[in-house]
């Protein structure tokens, strides 16, 4: 599940910056947005997605289990299985949630730096835009 969700959000961010480059350089979005480009996008989507799915497992890899291993819901998630541990697992349960909150704010972050440049961009196009249509207007109504 954190493998398939790391890497959607990350999806969501490769996308945003297609979509940032469509609306900024219109003219330039096939060179900028090369096939390559865009395979290094999925690939590091994809690759991010894997390390932080490790890292959740890699803090799960060394605790003692023991009593009974039956999760208590439908849904095996990792605090469900923490909880299973023969120890104090308090510490382990901020890491998790420090390290899906990290990617999570990454993810955001970068979600709203590629929306506000694009929407300072398009108010700065139909600013400059509306003052060219004024003026034509103007000429054509003075002849």
């Amino acid at each position: 599940m954190h493998l398939v969700g790391g890497s959607e959000m990350m999806l969501l961010v490769a996308m945003a910056i297609g979509r940032c480059v469509a609306i900024c350089k219109p003219l330039h979005y096939m060179t900028i947005m090369s096939p390559r480009v865009l395979t290094s996008l999925l690939l590091s989507s994809y690759a991010a997605g894997f390390v932080h799915s490790s890292s959740q497992m890699a803090f799960m890899l060394k605790l003692p289990f023991c009593g009974p291993n039956v999760v208590d819901s439908f849904f095996c998630d990792l605090p469900l299985v923490i909880k299973l541990a023969c120890k104090d697992t308090y510490m382990l349960q901020l890491l998790v949630i420090a390290d899906s909150g990290l990617l999570s704010l990454v993810c955001f972050l970068l979600l709203l730096v590629s929306y506000t440049v694009i929407i300072y961009s398009v108010r700065h196009r139909t600013a400059s835009g509306s003052s060219k249509a004024f003026s034509i207007s103007q000429l054509t109504s003075q002849l």
